[in-house]
């Protein structure tokens, strides 16, 4: 089994952004002479299951997740539904787990992803195996890999 670093979850998630909605991102500076960014409003959990099982969190700003709507299906952000934001994040979930538990399993990914679930509040990411936090186009896109605790037994 791999071990991710956060550099891994950066890149993954910044690789899934530019090939699926051609939306750029890097890690968010912490220097005081760029604007904050926006803060995280919607959030998405989606467990993985397989050797060993966890969730990733994906938490992100309004302006992101229309953004991220918009850039999947051509549209304005404007003239969006309002629930297409929080599909759109559902979907990107999908994406990033994905891309997370291939990189945990290597060629034969031994894992399985259940279904993304919206969130009104930030689920607990206390001891996040890695966390990260990216400007997404000045908007906010935070990315958090949780380890299920092992049992004793294992």
């Amino acid at each position: 089994m791999r071990e991710l670093t956060v550099d891994a979850v950066i890149r993954l998630t910044c690789s899934a952004l530019e090939r699926t909605c051609f939306m750029m991102a890097q890690p968010s500076s912490s220097d005081d002479s760029s604007p904050p960014l926006p803060k995280a409003t919607k959030f998405v959990t989606i467990a993985y299951s397989g050797p060993e099982s966890g969730t990733v969190v994906l938490a992100s700003s309004e302006g992101f997740a229309r953004s991220l709507a918009a850039s999947l299906v051509g549209e304005s952000p404007d003239s969006l539904d309002p629930s297409a934001a929080d599909d759109a994040l559902r979907e990107l979930s999908n994406i990033v787990a994905g891309s997370l538990i291939s990189e945990l399993g290597g060629a034969r990914c031994p894992f399985a992803l259940g279904l993304p679930a919206s969130h009104s509040t930030l689920p607990p990411v206390t001891g996040a195996a890695a966390a990260a936090v990216l400007d997404a186009e000045s908007e906010r896109l935070e990315v958090y890999w949780l380890r299920a605790a092992r049992s004793l037994a294992a």
